[in-house]
């Protein structure tokens, strides 16, 4: 077995289902969000173990964590994990925030210009420009918009948690 950047044992436990375990690391002191690559919130709700996401969530780890895979709620959608995405919405995921939103909040400039030719317009921003998508986020925050659909290239990193 080899192990990639970014997992550690919290996030073994979480994406191989094992609550216990996770509960454990959780409760000593593990940091669900040391790594922005990996995170275990992430690989449970691409699994669709439940019971570790409602853990991650009642001990305060942010719903709309993110990652490069976006974040929770768009990890679950892209893998069909139904049951995971009504906890997610339940908690208040917000479902309407596009990865190039995501990426300004984030202040990651080169992840916006990276995605900019490829996202439709948001109709609610009135300059459509990459210095207009991070203005606004940071004046205004992440607000609900018109839901757009992610590029295909976008999901292959979320498919990649497929394979542990």
């Amino acid at each position: 077995m080899f192990f990639l950047a970014g997992q550690t044992p919290l996030f073994l436990s979480s994406i191989h289902g094992r609550a216990a375990a996770t509960r454990y690391l959780l409760d000593h002191g593990s940091n669900p969000a040391i790594d922005k690559i990996v995170l275990p919130l992430h690989g449970a709700a691409v699994k669709g173990h439940c019971e570790i996401v409602e853990l991650f969530l009642s001990k305060g780890v942010d719903v709309d964590l993110y990652s490069i895979a976006g974040t929770p709620l768009l990890a679950a959608a892209i893998s069909g994990q139904h049951s995971t995405m009504k906890i997610l919405l339940e908690h208040h995921a917000d479902f309407n925030t596009t990865p190039i939103e995501v990426a300004a909040n984030h202040g990651r400039r080169d992840i916006v210009e990276m995605l900019f030719p490829l996202t439709s317009p948001i109709s609610t921003l009135s300059d459509w420009s990459i210095d207009g998508i991070i203005s606004h986020v940071e004046n205004f925050g992440l607000k609900p918009r018109v839901f757009v659909p992610l590029s295909a290239h976008l999901q292959l990193h979320i498919i990649v948690y497929h394979h542990y």
